[in-house]
């Protein structure tokens, strides 16, 4: 399971932007994210993991002039080095959320979205050692996997940069 740090490393550290196509009531896109996670292993503890995530897409449906659904994929693949008193394993993660969001108009060029839905993880945890003060293996753990239902929270804030073309930053 993971561990969310406070929400101000939130606002700087998980954020997204898409760049999304409008088509309708539809909007899409893909997105680089950068996450900053942590592990809770059964085994002991582990490193920290701050780094750009390759790939992410958003779909967007509208559902009246100031609310809409959002939803997101996300797939993740690090590694977390393993130490003394310290899990290393290899992670992918794929996740899934829905959220229903609303509009609040906080001034005329700001006007950002504020959601909440589920969010569904599905985690591998693979090649999982510990080492020894010298380096060497120490323990060998076997493969895990762990499917995680659980509430989130999304801002989102978007520019359009033409009629068909938007860039937007979400933080969740």
């Amino acid at each position: 399971m993971y561990k969310r740090f406070l929400l101000i490393s939130l606002l700087f550290i998980s954020s997204q932007s898409a760049i999304a196509r409008q088509g309708g009531d539809f909007v899409y896109g893909f997105y680089p994210k950068i996450v900053f996670l942590s592990i809770d292993d059964p085994n002991g503890d582990t490193d920290t993991s701050s780094d750009v995530q390759a790939f992410g897409a958003v779909v967007l449906y509208k559902l009246e002039r100031d609310s809409r659904l959002m939803a997101t994929l996300n797939i993740y693949d690090f590694e977390l080095g393993s130490g003394l008193n310290q899990v290393g394993q290899d992670v992918e993660t794929t996740s899934f959320s829905v959220f229903y969001q609303s509009q609040f108009k906080l001034s005329r060029s700001f006007k950002p979205w504020f959601g909440v839905g589920p969010v569904f993880n599905n985690d591998e945890f693979t090649n999982r050692v510990d080492t020894d003060k010298d380096g060497f293996l120490n323990n060998s753990f076997s493969d895990r996997k762990e499917t995680t239902i659980g509430l989130g929270m999304i801002a989102s804030w978007e520019w359009e940069l033409n009629d068909s073309i938007s860039l937007g930053l979400n933080f969740d």
